[in-house]
């Protein structure tokens, strides 16, 4: 079972899009940022908020929240600008063009111009079927791009689902 399709610019930029809202390392890092500016706004105002004074307290909690705003839904209104600068590199200019997927007993072997590489099973992370493209995950944050709109041969759905069983069927 294989899948012949082609990726272009814009299919990294949608890759970009959709990583930033399904990615398990993502929404930790946001975690993370918004608790540790939480700490150190809000910590040093805890005296205040002791001291019966609620208004520094409260001043701290409207900064807090402006700044978690900021990473939550700043990042999501810079994303295109920011996938455009890490997706104008050489590397990913390579990965430009046709590609092939294929199911082995082993994994999913890619060919592609530049040429050919396994990806065993156990390696796997999770499979991502958006509207618009499947995502294959195989590390936090790398994933075989496949565009729906650009599939020349196969099917995508089939494919996925097999990917899913053998992923599924490695992990036992």
């Amino acid at each position: 079972m294989q899948l012949i399709y082609e990726t272009t610019y814009e299919d990294f930029l949608e890759f970009a899009r959709i990583s930033s809202k399904t990615s398990p390392v993502i929404a930790k890092i946001r975690r993370r940022i918004a608790a540790l500016i939480a700490v150190v706004v809000l910590l040093p105002r805890l005296g205040s908020l002791l001291a019966g004074d609620y208004r520094m307290f409260f001043y701290g909690l409207l900064i807090a929240a402006a700044l978690v705003g900021v990473i939550y839904f700043g990042g999501r209104v810079l994303e295109p600008y920011t996938a455009r600068f890490f997706y104008s590199a050489k590397t990913v200019k390579a990965s430009l063009g046709r590609r092939t997927l294929q199911v082995t007993d082993g994994g999913i072997r890619e060919q592609h111009a530049d040429g050919e590489s396994v990806t065993y099973w156990k390696s796997i992370d999770r499979v991502v079927d958006a509207e618009q493209m499947a995502l294959i995950y195989f590390s936090p944050i790398q994933a075989f791009i496949i565009p729906k709109n650009h599939v020349i041969e196969g099917n995508v759905e089939t494919f996925l689902a097999e990917v899913q069983r053998r992923r599924e069927q490695a992990a036992t």
